[in-house]
């Protein structure tokens, strides 16, 4: 059995740290893709043992999620793995995983394994708990390599298949695994950091939104915002959702080996959205993007003073 991790990433060198320590242990190798990083991270991640290869598409927004899966797991392939571990940079496996390895080890070809996908909420010791739409998530990290299975469907051999259509999942499956089994949290689970500095979050949506709205011609608003609309502040939704603000204190055993990331420099390394969304209104005008659901965030509204 050869376990290897696959990651891609894109400016989140103060990710990385947390992402690559928490797999070191239980991993034979660590393959990752960068998608066109202007920080750090390439570096980072060379240092923490990982190899790294370059995405050189030409792409600003960047690449389609299962596009970039696949290519990480031809490349997993190829280094003899047998075993897969799908992780993003901003997500790291909980310290209990390590003392319940025999659940990998009874995989068998083309299973994978489904753990609670933890939303870190607001700091970096509570998760969500509630009935929201980010609680109670399971997803497929881990993976018992079939080399008939993919993650290319045909559409992509459609030459009339929209690439970026808003109706594109953000959040495809992680494996190309047909069979998943589910484990709960005492086997182990995967911190998801994405919400632990709100005002990255926002900024990371805006982002999101404005690309959107570009890949779709300017068309296509209220879909862009609908879809994005339960990522803005909780109390717009204090009405409309019941138990929505309930978090819990992260268990002890859980995170007493993981490395925290900073909250503060999680924010700056989000920066390089806020000087690309700057360039997208230079080169398209404000009112260009005056119908999306951004306008809330200081940050862009001094953009165009």
């Amino acid at each position: 059995m050869k376990i290897i991790t696959l990651l891609p990433f894109r400016n989140e060198e103060h990710f990385l740290k947390t992402c690559l320590t928490s797999v070191s242990e239980i991993t034979d190798e660590i393959i990752c893709i960068n998608d066109k990083s202007t920080d750090n991270s390439k570096q980072v991640a060379i240092e923490l043992g990982a190899k790294v290869y370059d995405n050189t598409e030409k792409n600003e927004f960047g690449s389609i999620e299962n596009q970039v899966r696949e290519s990480l797991l031809n490349l997993g392939r190829e280094a003899d793995g047998t075993h897969f571990i799908f992780l993003d940079a901003d997500e790291a496996l909980t310290s209990n995983l390590k003392f319940n390895l025999s659940i990998i080890n009874d995989l068998k070809p083309g299973q994978s394994i489904e753990l609670l996908w933890m939303a870190i909420w607001k700091s970096l010791k509570r998760y969500k708990t509630d009935n929201s739409v980010w609680s109670n998530n399971f997803k497929d990290f881990i993976y018992c390599d079939d080399p008939n299975e993919s993650f290319i469907e045909k559409k992509f051999d459609n030459p009339d298949y929209k690439k970026y259509d808003v109706a594109w999942p953000t959040h495809p499956t992680r494996t190309p695994s047909k069979n998943k089994i589910r484990h709960d949290i005492e086997k182990g689970a995967v911190l998801h950091y994405q919400f632990s500095n709100w005002e990255a979050f926002q900024l990371k949506q805006a982002w999101y939104r404005c690309s959107e709205l570009i890949q779709n011609d300017g068309k296509k608003h209220d879909e862009i915002n609908s879809k994005y609309k339960i990522t803005l502040e909780e109390s717009n939704y204090l009405n409309n959702f019941k138990n929505i603000f309930k978090t819990s204190k992260i268990p002890n055993n859980l995170i007493n080996d993981v490395h925290q990331p900073d909250l503060e420099k999680i924010y700056n390394q989000s920066a390089w959205r806020l000087n690309q969304i700057q360039k997208w209104f230079d080169t398209f005008g404000k009112e260009y993007f005056q119908d999306l659901d951004i306008w809330h965030l200081d940050k862009i509204k001094k953009l165009i003073k």
